[in-house]
C-alpha cells in the first residue's frame, strides 16, 4: 500500500514538472478592434491524427472561445479558427510580404516547430488577416489518449486563452 501511494505522489510529481514543462506564446495583432468579433466558424487546419485528440482540441477550444462570449456559427462569421497539431518536426517559413509580387527587402524567417506543439489561430473572416495566434509547446507528446492528457490539455489551452482578447498597447 506505502509502494502504491509512493508510486502515486511519484507520477504526480512527474505531471506537474512536464506542464511546468510546457511553454506558450502568444501574438496578437495590437490594431485590430476585439471587440467587434462575436461570432466564429472552423477553417480546415492540420487535424491531430488521433480522432480523439482532434476531438479533445476542438471541445477545449469551443469552450475557451465561448467563455470568452464568442458565439459559433455555420456562416458569415467574424473570425476562422484554425489548429495546427505538429507532430512530426517541422519548419514553418514566414513571408511577411505573402502574396505581393514583390521580390526585394523581404522579411522571411525560418522556425523550427517542436514536435508536440499546438497552434491555434484566430483570422478576421472579412480580411482574412491574422489577428491572435497561441503556441504551446510540449501539449502533444502522449503517446496515447488517457484522462490525464485530456485534463492537461484543457488546462494547457484555458492558458492559452488567457491572453484573449489581448490588452490594448
Amino acid at each position: 500500500m506505502r509502494t502504491m501511494i509512493k508510486m502515486l505522489v511519484l507520477g504526480a510529481g512527474l505531471m506537474a514538472v512536464a506542464a511546468l514543462a510546457a511553454e506558450i506564446s502568444i501574438d496578437a495583432d495590437r490594431t485590430a478592434d476585439f471587440s467587434a468579433f462575436k461570432t466564429y466558424a472552423w477553417k480546415a487546419n492540420d487535424k491531430a491524427s488521433d480522432p480523439q485528440v482532434d476531438r479533445a482540441i476542438v471541445t477545449d477550444i469551443e469552450a475557451q472561445l465561448a467563455a470568452k462570449g464568442l458565439k459559433k456559427v455555420d456562416k458569415d462569421p467574424d473570425l476562422f479558427v484554425v489548429y495546427h497539431a505538429i507532430l512530426s518536426k517541422e519548419a514553418k517559413v514566414t513571408d511577411w510580404d505573402e502574396g505581393k509580387f514583390k521580390f526585394e527587402n523581404r522579411n522571411i524567417t525560418v522556425e523550427k516547430l517542436t514536435v508536440g506543439t499546438l497552434m491555434v489561430d484566430l483570422r478576421d473572416a472579412k480580411t482574412g488577416m491574422l489577428v491572435w495566434r497561441a503556441a504551446g509547446t510540449d501539449y502533444l507528446q502522449a503517446k496515447y489518449f488517457t484522462q490525464d492528457f485530456a485534463d492537461g490539455l484543457k488546462k494547457n489551452i484555458a492558458l492559452m486563452f488567457t491572453m484573449y482578447p489581448p490588452k490594448k498597447s
